[in-house]
Parts: C-alpha cells; structure tokens; sequence
C-alpha cells in the first residue's frame, strides 16, 4: 500500500479542481420537484454522505473520477487527485473518521485520509472493484467485491486476501449493522451468498429467489429488521427471516432491472427503487402498491437518503446527480 500520509500535503491545482454551479432543470417531462444538481454531462454510479459533516456529498462517475460538493450538492469540486483509474464504480466512508474514503475503480480499491483532496492506491490494483463496504464496528476491516470475487482486509487497505465467491462478480456487499459479522452479497447470474463469519465462508441464501438473477442492490431497514434486494428483470425480493427465505414484490410498472434500493429512514415502509431506464418508482406500504417517483426514461444507478436535510439523492445517466425533497414534493404524506 502507498503510504495515504505522504499525499496530505499534495493540494489540488485549482486549475485541475473544475467547482461546477448546480440549477440545471430536469429533462423535459421529468417531474419538477427533482433538481439536476450535476457534475454537468456526468455518468455518476456511486453516492456517499459524510453522516459526520451533514451537506458533504461524494460521487463516483463513469469518466471523471470523483466529484465532492460542499453544500448538498449546490456546487461540486473534482476531487481525483491521486486516483489512476476515473471510473469509479463504488464508494464507502469510515464511519468513525469520515475524512477517510474509500473508491473501488477498474484499477483496485484507493483510499483517501482527508476528505477525497488526495488518493492513494490501497491495494487490487489487477481488479475491478464493483461495491465496496466499511464493517461498521471494526472500520480497518473492509470488504470489496470485484469481477472475481469478494476481498478483504483488517488494516485499512494494507493487505487483501480473497475472502470467496471466487471467479463470481459481485456487484453488492452489506454488511449487518445488527451484527458485522454477518455480509451478505449480490453477484452476477449467482442471487444472494451470506456469510456468518466475516466472510470466510459462504452459502447460497436461494430460498425464494431465482438462483441465475444478477443482485445489484442490498438494502436494510432496521426499524423492520427486512433486508430488501434489486436485481435483474425488474425483481425485487425481501426478507425478514436474515435470508432464510425471500419474498417476491411485485413491482408491475417495470421490467427492467432494479439498480438501487433506498429507505425513508423516519418512514417505515416506504422504499424508493432506482432503475434501468425507467428512472425512480416508490412505495410507501413495504413494497404493496407502487408508483412512479420521476426522474422517468433515465437510468437511475444509486439512491442515498440524507435524513439532515431531508434529501433523496439519485446518481444517474443523464446529467449526474439529481435531488429531491420527498416530504415537502408530497412524495411522502
């Protein structure tokens, strides 16, 4: 690992650090509560707050790396120095430092120690990372999944070992904020895998669920201990049982696959999916009813809640990041 300390004192060139104005309108026929924040033209995949430092919003994009806003999203800042690969798949805060970042990239996993002003490669560098997850309890224990499995490390990004799934694409990792011991992962055309020990072994966690569905997105509600899961095909399962068995949710409105899920953290039950194309769809009965939230003929990648503020962020493919407020756009009554 290249020593992040070293970089501190690296500032970004003001000629290299673009800060973008927000205030673009949403496309044409998009619901008007929605607001185009930018990074103007960017493809975002990723979101992550600064839960420490309410209004501090990072981006992973497609091309340019990594983006930081100040002040939700008002104006953005290039934050990528450091960084050899700009396509940033997945982000990830150290929850007891969250100057401390980590990004997963087609080039390994790099971790910043001040805020995303500088990037230091933190190991994979021969893997694509696609999600990326902090162990709440034990925050130098890190889990990344990549094309060809899940890694992880217990000293911050020192060292990696190949924790399993291997040669399986995994494109989601949660880890149990109940319990950090217990992950569970979403991979390519293999459904859900849960493990009870830190990842060191994994299980099919099949029942209910097609085995041969892509999982892109894991959720958890904590207020209904229900772990909810996006996939391929516009599926989207939950559980109460820890995974012992999957519920199908009928989401009639789409058939394209569910790239994020999101949960109203003070409004239990309601549940903003993200999608392929067919932008953002809600339900505020746990998954019973549906209807269309915006943001429409637009792929929708990521979906973070801001409980400060509040916000609903949506990374997307059509002119980055958009924002809403659900309570006072009567998205949630």
């Amino acid at each position: 690992m290249i020593c992040c300390h070293s970089l501190r004192r690296l500032a970004v060139a003001a000629s290299s650090a673009a800060v973008i104005a927000a205030g673009c309108s949403p496309a044409s026929g998009q619901v008007s509560t929605w607001i185009g924040n930018g990074p103007p033209g960017a493809h975002v995949y990723a979101i992550a707050l600064d839960r420490n430092r309410p209004g501090v919003v990072y981006t992973g994009t497609a091309t340019g790396g990594v983006f930081k806003s100040m002040d939700r999203g008002a104006h953005w800042q290039a934050a990528s120095s450091g960084l050899r690969n700009l396509h940033v798949s997945a982000l990830a805060l150290d929850p007891s430092d969250t100057r401390i970042v980590y990004s997963g990239t087609s080039s390994g996993v790099f971790r910043s120690d001040n805020g995303g002003a500088s990037w230091c490669l933190a190991g994979l560098a021969t893997s694509a990372v696609l999600s990326i997850a902090v162990d709440p309890i034990d925050p130098l224990r890190v889990y990344a999944g990549t094309e060809t499995g899940i890694y992880s490390t217990s000293d911050g990004g020192g060292s990696w070992v190949l924790s399993g799934l291997h040669n399986t694409a995994v494109y989601a990792i949660l880890v149990d904020p109940a319990n950090s011991t217990t992950l569970y992962a979403g991979a390519r055309a293999g459904g859900i895998f849960k493990s009870t020990d830190e990842s060191r072994h994994w299980a099919a966690s099949e029942a209910g669920i097609p085995r041969a569905l892509t999982i892109y997105s894991l959720a958890y509600e904590p207020s209904t201990a229900t772990l909810w899961a996006g996939g391929s095909g516009g599926l989207l399962f939950k559980t109460t049982s820890a995974g012992a068995y999957w519920i199908p949710v009928q989401m009639t409105s789409t058939s394209n696959s569910v790239f994020a899920v999101a949960l109203e953290p003070s409004h239990a039950g309601t549940i903003f999916v993200g999608t392929q194309s067919d932008g953002v769809f809600r339900s505020e009965d746990g998954g019973s009813t549906w209807a269309e939230a915006g943001l429409n003929n637009i792929s929708v990648f990521s979906l973070v809640f801001d409980s400060t503020a509040p916000v609903l962020y949506a990374g997307t493919n059509f002119g980055g990041v958009f924002s809403v407020d659900p309570r006072r756009a009567g998205i949630i009554h």
